[in-house]
């Protein structure tokens, strides 16, 4: 499984992009399995158009790899690989594959840590932001995305 995070540099500042879960409508991150035969950084990008709205150019790297865990509605809990990826966002699409279940919005990388149920990922997401800031990622380029 991989997670896309998108952000963007805006006014100086770091935004990421959170959407909707289906079911319970908490903030997440877009993110979804990997297709046999296609890079993980590239699953990445799609799930960010399919349940975002977003296009842009992923990162080749991740920049978190790591295991979770997860409980179905049954409470089994099962664990499974993560990988984080950013995506830089070129392109917000008014109408999207799953637009009419899903909201987006862009916060500050401390908002969105603070927001994201999964602690673990949320510090991944500040500690992205803070690095992307003291590097000058994407200075003026427009919106990033992280994807996971």
């Amino acid at each position: 499984m991989y997670i896309k995070h998108r952000y963007r540099k805006r006014s100086g500042r770091i935004e990421i992009l959170l959407i909707t879960s289906r079911k319970k409508k908490h903030w997440i991150l877009p993110k979804g399995g990997i297709p046999r035969g296609m890079l993980p950084q590239n699953a990445a990008a799609r799930e960010a158009m399919q349940e975002g709205g977003v296009i842009g150019e992923v990162h080749r790297d991740a920049i978190a790899d790591m295991i979770v865990r997860k409980r179905n509605g049954s409470g089994l809990s099962t664990s499974f690989r993560l990988l984080i990826f950013p995506l830089m966002v070129t392109t917000e699409l008014a109408y999207w594959p799953e637009g009419h279940f899903r909201e987006r919005t862009w916060v500050s990388a401390e908002k969105a840590g603070s927001t994201i149920t999964d602690r673990e990922i949320g510090a991944v997401v500040v500690r992205f932001a803070k690095a992307a800031m003291e590097d000058d990622v994407g200075a003026g380029q427009g919106r990033y995305p992280l994807g996971i």
